[in-house]
């Protein structure tokens, strides 16, 4: 009955035990532990793509940069270089780009105050600019949120849907990896400056995540360069740099409009991975312009599904062996799967389903040790005080074979016998027998545990124990020995008990024997015990009947007495015939 119990219990674990596995893997993926080691992974896999297997675009956004250069040789505050963007914007008006962003923030009035015509070089720029190719503002917002004001002749002449937002947003640790071609402001929905750029906002508005693994680091040309290149009419180097390209004006100041990014953009700061907000933007403007896009999250039911599979491996979990290899290889494909799709565009979030094979397989392996560790638990109360402990411990361990049969083995044998016991027992009741008997093995068995002895069974008042085996003993007759004189001391004190409840004393013989016996599990295939066999048995047997003759408390073999250490003080006896066997030298020791 027990045993269908414990098979149903076990089943009923298994089952529930996978139930909240898969309940958990699911859960977990929504968390943000969960979203924040994905983005980690994330920003790995950008990382070992863009080493691996970079991806070249051509024709490639080209970055006109604001520098600390720039501001040295443009004096006036940057709200007056109207002149200086103003033959920015005539000469990309002569290089022909495909499209032109301008990542600066634009005067919200007219400075003309200072003197007349001050607005005009940047107005007429912007003009020749809107005839040569599609030019796109930036605009901002304030602390407040509420959205800067541009100049209104400068929206006139660009168009009021050339105006786009040039905000990003973080993840929750910090680092920008999606974009929209539209933002939530106070204002409402509007389009991002990229948006505007591509042609997606509005109906055809796209949202993802930045494709970071395109393109090599950015380089950026100066715009004051740009500005010398037009003053000197060199056409030729403005074509060969920005014809027929995407190209955006922005800050590239150390310490100004930085975001963090998955992976360094910047080839002049080639391990920085907070770069400037320009540089987030012509990432993003590469994905738009890709035939990929934005990345795109696979679906969460796919994902789920994914998890669900994973979760599969606890009934693994009962065979490490092959269960941990192959947890080892599908995590390995998952990962590499995920990596590779970015290329095209797609994003599969990994670690919840990492998460649910590991915590399947290793939720499985714990529930399998914790069944395992009460099992033992259950057996050492059932049984430890049935078999010797060394027995025990051997038979949990594994290393007591269940197979009918032995080993050779050398061991010292141990024979205990109560002196007159036959007497004794007549003039006592069963009762008083048992308890007497009950006190006395407590005190033996304490004392053959304490030396490493396996005690192989009681018969009536004696007591047969071998020291060697299950486990191997440096010095087995050492042992026995030890363990027959911490005998004859505990029986000692049992006496002054015995003595006090006015019991008569108990005296013991003890006959020891080494040499080699087969050990192992004796008897049939329904009923056996371990113990030992073989001629050492039969004259350790044979000995312990020559104390009472002989006068010691211990006899031993010349076998044992030979192993024993110098301290020990042994009479020798001489030959004593042995029945049935040819005669032992035998050795004789009592308490002084």
């Amino acid at each position: 009955m027990r045993l269908k119990r414990e098979a149903k219990q076990r089943k009923t674990l298994i089952l529930a035990g996978f139930v909240l596995v898969l309940a958990g893997a699911l859960a977990f993926q929504h968390t943000r532990v969960a979203r924040y080691l994905d983005h980690k992974v994330l920003d790995l896999q950008f990382g070992l793509l863009r080493y691996v297997s970079p991806k070249r675009l051509e024709p490639d956004v080209v970055i006109v940069g604001i520098d600390e250069e720039t501001f040295k040789g443009f004096r006036e505050p940057l709200a007056l270089w109207h002149p200086y963007l103003g033959k920015f914007l005539e000469a990309m008006a002569l290089a022909r780009p495909r499209v032109v962003g301008l990542d600066v923030v634009l005067p919200d009035r007219s400075y003309d105050f200072l003197f007349s015509g001050y607005d005009r070089p940047l107005l007429a720029g912007l003009l020749k600019l809107r005839r040569a190719a599609p030019v796109f503002l930036a605009q901002t917002v304030d602390e407040k949120g509420n959205l800067r004001p541009i100049f209104a002749p400068i929206v006139s002449i660009a168009g009021r849907e050339s105006v786009g937002l040039a905000l990003v947003k973080a993840d929750m640790d910090g680092t920008v990896r999606r974009y929209g071609s539209v933002l939530k402001t106070l204002q409402g929905p509007l389009a991002t400056l990229v948006g505007r750029m591509t042609g997606h906002p509005g109906e055809n508005a796209e949202e993802g995540i930045i494709n970071y693994a395109l393109g090599e680091m950015y380089r950026y040309i100066p715009l004051q360069q740009v500005v010398a290149w037009y003053d000197a009419g060199e056409t030729g180097p403005l074509m060969r740099a920005c014809a027929g390209r995407p190209v955006l004006l922005g800050g590239v100041l150390p310490f100004d409009d930085r975001h963090r990014a998955p992976v360094p953009l910047a080839a002049w700061e080639p391990k920085n991975r907070r770069i400037p907000g320009v540089l987030i933007h012509a990432q993003a403007l590469r994905s738009l312009l890709s035939d990929e896009g934005l990345i795109q999250t696979v679906s969460p039911l796919f994902i789920s599904a994914l998890i669900v599979l994973a979760s599969l491996l606890w009934w693994l979990g009962a065979r490490p062996l092959w269960g941990a290899p192959l947890l080892m290889v599908l995590t390995g494909l998952l990962w590499g799967f995920s990596t590779s799709s970015l290329s095209s565009g797609s994003y599969w979030p990994v670690v919840a389903v990492t998460f649910s094979g590991c915590l399947g397989l290793l939720g499985r392996m714990g529930l399998e040790g914790a069944l395992a560790f009460r099992e033992k638990r259950w057996l050492r109360h059932s049984f430890g005080r049935y078999v010797s402990p060394e027995v025990l411990r051997a038979i949990l361990e594994g290393k007591i074979r269940p197979e009918i049969g032995g080993e050779r083995r050398r061991v010292c044998v141990l024979f205990s016998d109560i002196r007159g016991f036959t007497q004794r027992s007549e003039s006592q009741t069963p009762e008083e027998t048992i308890s007497l008997l009950n006190l006395y093995f407590e005190e033996m068995t304490t004392a053959i545990h304490s030396h490493g002895g396996t005690i192989d069974k009681f018969m009536g008042d004696g007591l047969m124990a071998f020291f060697g085996a299950p486990g191997r003993r440096e010095n087995p007759s050492q042992d026995a020995f030890d363990a027959g004189q911490e005998m004859l001391a505990r029986l000692e004190r049992l006496n002054e008990t015995l003595k006090a409840r006015k019991v008569r004393p108990v005296e013991i013989g003890v006959g020891l024997h080494a040499g080699e016996v087969v050990v192992g599990h004796m008897g049939s295939e329904q009923r056996h015990e371990y113990t030992v066999i073989g001629d050492t048995v039969n004259v350790a047997s044979r000995l312990e009947g020559l104390t009472k003759d002989l006068g010691y408390f211990i006899v031993c073999s010349a076998q044992v007495a030979g192993a024993l250490n110098t301290a020990v003080e042994l009479e020798p006896l001489g030959e004593q015939p042995i029945k049935g066997h040819a005669p032992v030298e035998v050795f004789g020791w009592r308490p002084e």
